[in-house]
């Protein structure tokens, strides 16, 4: 087994450390979040995406205020016609 040298006691007091993916370290396909959610809504696109910016989903799920489930559920739900919750996530997806 390969021993590392002491940390200094400054790292030893480190226990997370946070990386910005997201346009930071690599590039994301924002609008093909609005492109997906558009073909998926159909003629109710207009509706859905009030009734989410409304209950602020985007910024809740962005800032952990609820989780995948909820956050996947909400943009499913937010139409009439519900989308299937693998439809959503593919779209969710589709970014990368």
């Amino acid at each position: 087994m390969r021993s590392f040298p002491q940390l200094c006691p400054i790292m030893q007091q480190i226990r997370n450390i946070i990386f910005d993916f997201g346009n930071v370290l690599f590039d994301l396909d924002l609008p093909a979040i609005e492109r997906g959610l558009r073909a998926g809504y159909g003629e109710h696109f207009e509706t859905a995406l009030e009734n989410l910016r409304r209950n602020r989903v985007f910024e809740l799920y962005e800032v952990g205020g609820i989780g995948t489930e909820e956050f996947v559920d909400a943009l499913r739900l937010a139409a009439p016609e519900p989308m299937p919750p693998e439809t959503v996530t593919a779209i969710w997806n589709s970014i990368f």
